[in-house]
């Protein structure tokens, strides 16, 4: 699609958002900018509040209204990693030193796995063995995150 970001798309599209690593990871499809299937993680892993990332609430929205991986125009993530850590951090910071067990036990994943979220859905996205979705192999299918397109 490649236009700005910000532009609100109008024609005929498919968009994939994806809501992971936090609790009640899901996914959503939306066709023409109506939404069409919708589904959380925890409904086919039976663990409450599953955080991890939503392969099979995608392959749902996605099997659901037979779009394939391929026809997706853009995959979105609802959140903006580097606004909530700072807030995390401004929190922990106001509350010191009582949530040092809590910023101990956080700040490995942060630092790991959440502050690098663009890198890591798209890896998910590209990588057939991390989500068994497949390998998009087209061009035309974008990360929107941040409300940036990388």
């Amino acid at each position: 699609m490649g236009e700005d970001p910000d532009t609100v798309v109008t024609k005929a599209s498919n968009i994939l958002g994806v809501s992971a690593y936090y609790h009640d990871s899901a996914a959503a499809l939306l066709k023409d900018g109506e939404l069409v299937a919708a589904a959380q993680q925890e409904r086919f892993s039976r663990k409450k509040h599953d955080a991890a990332f939503p392969a099979d609430a995608i392959r749902y929205c996605l099997d659901a209204e037979n779009v394939a991986l391929t026809e997706l125009d853009r995959i979105v993530f609802y959140d903006k990693p580097l606004i909530k850590f700072e807030r995390l951090l401004e929190t922990y910071l106001s509350y010191a030193p009582h949530g040092f067990r809590s910023f101990v036990a956080a700040m490995p994943v942060w630092l790991k796995e959440k502050l690098y979220l663009k890198s890591v859905l798209k890896e998910k996205n590209q990588n057939g063995k991390a989500t068994h979705l497949g390998k998009t192999g087209s061009s035309s299918t974008e990360m929107v995150m941040d409300n940036r397109i990388p």
